[in-house]
C-alpha cells in the first residue's frame, strides 16, 4: 500500500512539472505569434507611402509589448530541452540575446523616439529571425 501512494505522489507531482512545461513553452507559442502579427500588421503599411496614426502606432506598440511579456514567461530550462542540440544548446541564448533584447530595445525606441535603438532592434530581430527558420526546422 504504501509503494501505492509513493507511485502515486510521484505521478502528481510530475503531471504537475510536466504541466508547467507546457505553459513556459505556450508563452514562449505566443511570444513569437504576437511579433508575427505586428509585422503582418506593418507590411499593410509598407505598401502605402505616408505617416501611421496614433492609433496603428500603439497597436504595433501592443504587439510588441505583449511579446516581451509573455517571453519573460518562458524558462531557459524549457528552451533548453526543446533545443534539439545534444551539447552546444543555443536556443535559450538566442532567445535572450536576439529576441527579447531586440524587443526591448525596439519598445524603447518607439517610446523614446531613438532611431539608434530601432535599427539595433530590428538588426537583432532578424538575427532572431535566421535562427529561428532554421532551428524550427528541427524542432518540429
Amino acid at each position: 500500500m504504501k509503494i501505492f501512494k509513493i507511485l502515486f505522489m510521484f505521478l502528481l507531482f510530475s503531471a504537475e512539472l510536466l504541466a508547467d512545461d507546457i505553459r513556459s513553452l505556450e508563452y514562449f507559442a505566443k511570444s513569437i505569434n504576437e511579433i508575427q502579427a505586428r509585422f503582418k500588421y506593418e507590411e499593410q503599411f509598407t505598401k502605402t507611402k505616408g505617416t501611421l496614426t496614433e492609433e496603428q502606432f500603439n497597436k504595433i506598440l501592443n504587439y510588441t509589448e505583449e511579446a516581451l511579456y509573455y517571453s519573460t514567461k518562458v524558462y531557459n530550462k524549457d528552451l533548453d530541452k526543446l533545443d534539439p542540440a545534444l551539447f552546444n544548446k543555443t536556443l535559450a541564448k538566442n532567445y535572450e540575446n536576439l529576441f527579447r533584447e531586440g524587443l526591448r530595445l525596439s519598445i524603447y525606441s518607439m517610446k523614446n523616439n531613438d532611431i539608434a535603438s530601432g535599427l539595433k532592434s530590428m538588426r537583432l530581430i532578424n538575427e532572431w529571425g535566421k535562427y529561428y527558420r532554421k532551428i524550427r526546422k528541427k524542432i518540429l
